[in-house]
């Protein structure tokens, strides 16, 4: 098999390539590698808005990935609508793992949560609530936290990627913030009574 910069995408068998990416073959992940890294680092883009460095990381984690998981795929569109769910799925992995951080600009910025946490056990057992709570929540909501407080964007910004006036994602972001006080104030009155049951 040539080397990737001697065929078009055209003149490539992708099922071959796939199959013997699938067994080990790293000439043939070469090939891989070279055909989808853009597709892979715009895709990534797309979805996260990142500095390059953090797009580069999450590219490279997808690659490895996809040599990984690689089955044999007949087809260059297949091909491509695979290698798009990976790179998705990393860059959501990647979102999860930093989750942490948005929940605790959630918690410092919109609830005005005034407790001092006190020392690091603390500290983790409300990050790892906080990010519990958004993990139960239907991806729209997760996405509107994740732009909003990890990310940065506008109402405005947000409301144009889903469709929505900003007064409507900031209703949406209003309700779920109140919300998860409710729920938090709730968690630490059954933490004080099971504190007065112990004593």
């Amino acid at each position: 098999m040539k080397r990737s910069h001697d065929k078009s995408d055209s003149q490539i068998d992708w099922l071959v390539v796939t199959r013997r990416v699938a067994s080990g073959d790293m000439d043939a992940y070469a090939i891989y590698y070279e055909h989808f890294f853009d597709l892979m680092h715009h895709e990534t883009s797309r979805l996260l808005r990142l500095d390059e460095h953090s797009i580069l990381d999450i590219v490279h984690d997808a690659m490895l990935k996809a040599g990984k998981s690689m089955k044999p795929i007949d087809g260059l569109p297949r091909l491509t609508a695979w290698t798009q769910a990976v790179v998705k799925s990393v860059a959501y992995d990647w979102l999860r793992k930093r989750r942490r951080m948005a929940c605790l600009e959630l918690v410092e910025q919109d609830c005005a949560v005034e407790q001092e946490f006190d020392g690091e056990m603390e500290l983790t057992a409300r990050s790892l609530w906080l990010e519990e709570q958004l993990l139960q929540l239907p991806d729209e909501l997760r996405q509107l936290v994740d732009f909003r407080y990890r990310l940065g964007w506008t109402l405005k910004k947000i409301g144009e990627r889903f469709g929505k006036k900003p007064g409507a994602i900031d209703g949406q972001l209003r309700r779920l913030v109140a919300k998860i006080r409710a729920a938090a104030e709730n968690e630490s009155k059954l933490e004080f009574s099971r504190e007065m049951i112990e004593r």
